[in-house]
């Protein structure tokens, strides 16, 4: 956190509890405590459930077998998309004796990277970004790189896998698959429901209830999650009703927010995609609201 983020405040000053009598969900499963800590300070009550669970895949086939085919082909290009992947699949590879394998083959071909996260992990590994999305986005990315040409290139693409059938990349990889690329996926994480839905499913609940001003998301697969707790438990006409009503979604960005825009769902989001903007954001708008 941000030294203004992470700021002691004064429990004697309405001005120092903007978030005083307000009631914040929080889906988080990564740096819940970190938004807690915030938002409780700001004299927020705060109602907080992981809505996923990251499964690491070191041990799985699929991601092997895509590394070993990466260094086969050997790949004429790569898309790297989130930091954690990349220094997970690192670390992956590691264990498997291949690291320095694939290090050499990403030093000698085009890297993509989805923004500034990812740039700073590939530098932190020694390599060096070829090109980055400078709005963080994968529709970016697609254009950047039928741009260039990807007819007949073997293209790895490090993928977010979801419990459900939602695939916030499913825009990029059909893109690249029309544009002639040979695709070779790497799924180095994968969501799935978190193992106490007894959590998730009182905080869907709350929020469904209007028992909460404010509900803040910082990945898509977190609004997914609760989406389909939602329909699991019967609330799902109520959650969608009170998300377009009273009770504000606040997700960290675009991309986190595209599930909820496609159900007609109004969306607050900072202008950065960061967890420190996102804190903020949720401070001003809740603090305002009636």
């Amino acid at each position: 956190m941000s030294d203004d983020e992470n700021a002691d405040v004064s429990p004697g000053s309405h001005t120092d509890l903007p978030l005083r009598g307000r009631t914040v969900a929080v889906t988080a499963a990564r740096r819940a405590e970190e938004q807690r800590t915030i938002l409780e300070r700001r004299g927020a009550q705060v109602l907080h459930a992981p809505a996923i669970r990251t499964i690491h895949l070191a041990e799985d086939q699929l991601v092997r077998a895509a590394t070993e085919r990466l260094l086969a082909a050997p790949a004429d290009l790569m898309v790297l998309t989130t930091a954690a992947g990349v220094r997970w699949w690192l670390e992956i590879c590691e264990v498997w004796g291949v690291r320095g394998n694939v290090l050499a083959l990403m030093d000698q071909i085009p890297l993509y990277s989805r923004g500034p996260k990812v740039t700073g992990a590939l530098r932190a590994a020694g390599l060096r970004e070829y090109a980055a999305a400078a709005s963080e986005a994968s529709p970016e990315l697609l254009e950047m790189l039928l741009a260039r040409g990807v007819d007949g290139l073997t293209v790895g693409v490090q993928v977010q896998g979801t419990g459900s059938e939602w695939n916030p990349m499913g825009p990029l990889l059909d893109g690249l698959r029309a544009a002639g690329a040979d695709l070779v996926e790497l799924p180095i994480y994968r969501w799935e429901l978190p193992e106490n839905l007894d959590a998730i499913d009182e905080l869907v609940r709350a929020v469904a209830a209007c028992e909460v001003d404010g509900v803040t998301f910082t990945s898509a697969p977190a609004v997914v999650s609760v989406l389909e707790r939602a329909r699991a438990t019967g609330v799902y006409d109520e959650l969608l009703a009170a998300l377009r009503g009273p009770v504000v979604a606040l997700c960290v960005g675009p991309v986190t927010a595209d599930p909820l825009v496609e159900l007609g769902v109004p969306v607050s989001c900072p202008e950065r995609m960061r967890l420190g903007a996102l804190m903020r954001h949720a401070t001003e708008v809740l603090s305002q609201r009636g």
